[in-house]
């Protein structure tokens, strides 16, 4: 039997941003089957929003994938199986939103040349949410 496994993208938040290395982490809350799973991602500023955006599609479509094949001796299709990702352009356009947020937030938060504010310029990137 063929198994189906459905993604649906619904939230993405930053964890936290690092300065040092440029790199942005974040948790990237998906439904599977509709079961809600939480996974954690990363990713670099100087990448590209089109390569971000594919990079993490495959990952996530990748990561399903592999999880928890069956295999049946007698089933000619037992080991075959689909990963759907649900409303796949519409979740392309919001991943690259989503980049573009972030990186504008940072370029905001290096821009900032006086010292007022700047613990809570450092700390709102905790605050920055994305609902696909």
């Amino acid at each position: 039997m063929v198994e189906r496994r459905v993604i649906k993208f619904e939230k993405a938040k930053i964890t936290k941003y690092d300065r040092h290395t440029d790199t942005a982490y974040f948790d990237l809350i998906v439904k599977l089957n509709g079961n809600q799973q939480v996974l954690k991602k990363e990713f670099k500023l100087a990448e590209s929003f089109d390569r971000l955006r594919d990079r993490i599609i495959s990952e996530v479509k990748q990561q399903f994938s592999n999880e928890n094949k069956s295999y049946e001796d007698d089933d000619f299709l037992g080991g075959a199986l689909v990963v759907v990702i649900e409303d796949y352009e519409e979740l392309e356009e919001s991943l690259v939103n989503f980049f573009k947020r972030v990186k504008e937030r940072v370029r905001q938060f290096k821009s900032n040349t006086s010292a007022e504010g700047y613990l809570n310029r450092y700390t709102g990137f905790d605050n920055i949410e994305y609902d696909f």
